[in-house]
């Protein structure tokens, strides 16, 4: 068989997996004042601040990574939450940092053409004082009506767009027997947010089987012509 029939299926893949949606990462920063309330802090061991109540210095980085293939499966509106997903998380409060990066927890964004969120919610693991807690944490970015791209996976601010921000910190206790919820909510001062495409492993392995191919091809080629009669 010629070596060119052995190619095809190949270059006909190599069009058909580049033209296939790429999984997008959604990276979110934010830093300003955190209303320090002292049972959310305790309990996400931050530390104690019941003699130190106010406001205290937060920064934020949370990154998600979705993929819009998958997305008619969670999203309902405007609003995706995906189960599991990877995301994770960097919050440092009064200089102590929190946070995790795992491809198992439950990634939720939400938009519109003024706002956008990206945040995620957990359980944590119980403590030999304390019960375990479920925590829901979310980057809300702002701005003027129509500044911000409503499409979750092409998310974008006009260069020049006033952003404004908060953070959104809840923590509920999961044991019934002890029940109680409470919020702290951070102002930002500087906002931030970027959009990537993350190349998928199939792309990568497809183009790298076309370029060895195409190699071996050559390499045929050259022995063919320089093989002595």
């Amino acid at each position: 068989m010629h070596v060119t029939r052995l190619l095809f299926p190949v270059l006909v893949a190599l069009p058909l997996a580049a033209g296939a949606a790429e999984p997008v990462r959604i990276t979110t920063q934010m830093s300003g004042q955190l209303n320090a309330f002292p049972t959310v802090l305790e309990r996400l061991g931050i530390g104690d601040y019941w003699d130190r109540p106010g406001l205290l210095p937060f920064s934020l980085t949370i990154d998600t990574i979705v993929d819009p293939d998958d997305a008619l499966h969670w999203c309902d509106g405007n609003r995706c939450d995906s189960v599991p997903a990877s995301v994770s998380y960097s919050l440092t409060i009064d200089g102590k940092t929190i946070g995790f990066a795992d491809s198992n927890h439950v990634a939720t964004i939400s938009w519109s053409t003024s706002s956008f969120r990206n945040g995620t919610y957990y359980a944590t693991e119980p403590h030999p004082s304390i019960s375990g807690s479920f925590v829901s944490l979310a980057a809300w970015v702002n701005g003027a009506e129509g500044s911000i791209d409503a499409d979750p996976f092409a998310l974008q601010a006009p260069e020049g767009t006033a952003l404004t921000g908060y953070l959104d910190l809840s923590l509920s206790v999961l044991d019934p027997e002890v029940p109680g919820f409470w919020t702290a909510r951070g102002e930002a001062d500087t906002v931030s947010f970027q959009v990537s495409a993350v190349p998928e492993p199939a792309d990568t392995t497809m183009l790298l089987a076309g370029l060895g191919a195409l190699g071996l091809a050559g390499r045929r080629k050259r022995v063919l012509t320089f093989q002595p009669a």
